[in-house]
């Protein structure tokens, strides 16, 4: 089952976000993804910041903190999605992420994430008085390959057809093929 969603983030905003959410009963899976919407110009993926390697789907929880599991009320991952939505606003127009995020390697972490920003590593401190010295001290060639081979050696982007179905709202394949 697939569903697009559109949330209002904040009042009097022309853009909103758009999410792609894809249900598979089989695969006991949600698989989703956002775009930025707005009247005058055409959907814009929201990434690659927070979302999931290599298909550039919607991180906005960390699953073993229990937040949402699968069989859950879908309302409740559309609020975070919407939350997730308004960070990435934030990151947008301050240039950082407001809050926690989970990022557990190394070299992911001095890719994306500024001094300021709380540390991935799950401790309630910037990442400048936490991490960011010892992952800089590492081995970061041998950081960089175990990155690339955890994430795929891909970058984050959307499936195809994922995009395509942005644009055009037709055309999307069954959600089991993308997972």
């Amino acid at each position: 089952m697939w569903l697009l969603v559109p949330s209002r983030l904040l009042p009097d905003l022309r853009e909103h976000a758009l999410f792609l959410v894809g249900v598979s009963c089989t695969g006991a899976a949600v698989r989703s993804w956002a775009f930025w919407a707005d009247p005058l110009v055409r959907p814009a993926w929201i990434g690659p910041r927070h979302t999931n390697f290599p298909d550039g789907s919607i991180c906005a929880y960390e699953p073993s903190d229990g937040t949402w599991g699968f069989g859950e009320p879908l309302i409740d991952l559309l609020d975070l999605y919407s939350v997730w939505a308004v960070r990435h606003l934030h990151l947008l127009t301050f240039g950082r992420w407001p809050g926690p995020q989970a990022v557990h390697r190394p070299y992911e972490r001095l890719l994306e994430i500024s001094a300021q920003e709380q540390c991935g590593c799950g401790q309630d401190r910037s990442y400048g008085d936490c991490c960011r010295t010892r992952d800089l001290a590492r081995d970061r060639i041998a950081d960089a390959v175990d990155f690339l081979f955890w994430s795929g050696g891909a970058l984050r982007a959307p499936p195809q057809t994922v995009l395509d179905f942005a644009m055009t709202q037709s055309g999307i394949e069954q959600l089991d093929n993308l997972l």
